[in-house]
Formats: structure tokens, C-alpha cells, sequence
């Protein structure tokens, strides 16, 4: 599952963008990898673990929820795919 968001407001000089990736890693852990930051740079990276794919997807589908429908409202730009 990947995902990424724009938020872009030339008026307030808004240029913001927010990746989310789900992903197994090499010890079958489920990872969540999120990066954010300004557009045109490489941001900050997070990652948190979880024991089994439905954790780490009830917790990126939160993390989008919350981007997608809060104050800060981002843009889908691109997104979906699958988990494996």
C-alpha cells in the first residue's frame, strides 16, 4: 500500500507533501514507513512496526483519515497498490 499527499496554497505559501508506504520487512515485521516535509526537499522519514498486516493498516488508514478530513486537509496525488 503507498500513498501521497500534497497540500499546495500559493496565497499562504503552503507546499507540503506527505507520503505513507506499508511494506513487510526482512524479519516478516509489517513496517510503516511515512515521510513529510516542504515539496522539492526529502523530508523526514518515520518508521513503526507491527506484528501483522491488519495492525499496520487500521493504523495507516487512521494516519490518512485524519490527513485527509483535519484542518490541514492534503490532496490525493497518488495512492492504492498492493500491500505485498
Amino acid at each position: 500500500m503507498f500513498a501521497h499527499l500534497e497540500k499546495i496554497d500559493p496565497t499562504s505559501g503552503v507546499c507540503r507533501f506527505f507520503s505513507v508506504m506499508v511494506n513487510q520487512n526482512l524479519f516478516e515485521e509489517w513496517q510503516v514507513d511515512r515521510t513529510w516535509g516542504r515539496l522539492g526537499t526529502r523530508g523526514q522519514t518515520r518508521a513503526t512496526w507491527f506484528a501483522d498486516q491488519d495492525r499496520a493498516i487500521i493504523y495507516t488508514s487512521a494516519l490518512l483519515g485524519i490527513l485527509l478530513g483535519g484542518v490541514d486537509k492534503f490532496e490525493p496525488v497518488s495512492g492504492g497498490g498492493d500491500v505485498n
